[in-house]
């Protein structure tokens, strides 16, 4: 072998890298810290600007669902009341 040959270095292999470079994880935490912040502005400021918050609107939900299970009762029971005075009038 030649001087020439053995005063180059060795090329390393490329391998796959291990983990997160901190580039990349500095990347990534700003991206979730940008949507962390985008997400309490939305809740703190600009669902209050709309009058109503979503809690206003789970509970009026839930106030309707409780007047229409009452209604859908009595629809029941009324039903069954007709049903009965029908077989009466029907029998007599």
């Amino acid at each position: 072998m030649s001087d020439d040959e053995e005063a180059e270095p060795k090329r390393r292999k490329k391998g796959k890298r291990k983990g997160v470079s901190k580039k990349q994880a500095i990347v990534l935490i700003a991206i979730l810290g940008i949507l962390v912040i985008g997400m309490a502005i939305q809740h703190f400021v600009i669902e209050p600007l709309y009058g109503e918050t979503v809690e206003e609107k789970y509970a009026r939900c839930i106030t309707q669902k409780n007047v229409l299970d009452e209604r859908f009762v009595e629809c029941g029971n009324a039903l069954r009341a007709c049903e009965f005075q029908l077989n009466q009038c029907l029998e007599g």
